[in-house]
């Protein structure tokens, strides 16, 4: 269920470039209030992302970038993350992917540390199959890892 916090509105952009028939770049951003009756320390909350889509024959590379930033009570907080995946289209219905991304949110911003830990980061890796039998239905499965220098 997605109901508004606040009522104070957001604002966001996208933009589409498209240098070539195998490539697309994208650069999105948002801008909005994240206070609310329940958070009254959360205050603008901006986020910008850049992405990149290579396709040729049977192979596709996506290549992601992302930040963010909140302001809070005290000072502001930053997350960021940063991805590339690769896909090979075995069959008009069978695909395979890997996935590199890494993740780091020292603030908590959008994950709240457990137990000792001060910050979050985090490498991760995975593989996966994609099996699409019709053109509105998709089976995945994904083998995921994630490492990291806090428990």
């Amino acid at each position: 269920q997605i109901t508004d916090q606040n009522n104070s509105k957001s604002f966001g952009t996208q933009l589409e470039w498209r240098p070539g028939e195998h490539t697309l770049l994208n650069w999105n951003t948002f801008l909005g209030n994240e206070r609310s009756a329940i958070d009254s320390v959360n205050g603008l909350r901006s986020f910008s992302d850049v992405f990149m889509i290579y396709q040729k024959n049977k192979w596709s590379l996506t290549s992601c970038l992302y930040a963010g930033r909140q302001a809070t009570g005290k000072q502001p907080r930053f997350w960021w993350q940063a991805n590339v995946i690769a896909k090979y289209q075995v069959t008009p219905q069978l695909s395979l992917a890997g996935r590199l991304e890494y993740f780091q949110d020292d603030d908590g911003v959008v994950v709240v540390p457990q137990e000792h830990a001060r910050q979050f980061r985090t490498f991760g890796s995975s593989i996966g199959v994609n099996i699409n039998p019709e053109k509105n239905i998709l089976f995945r499965g994904e083998l995921r890892q994630f490492f990291s220098t806090e428990d």
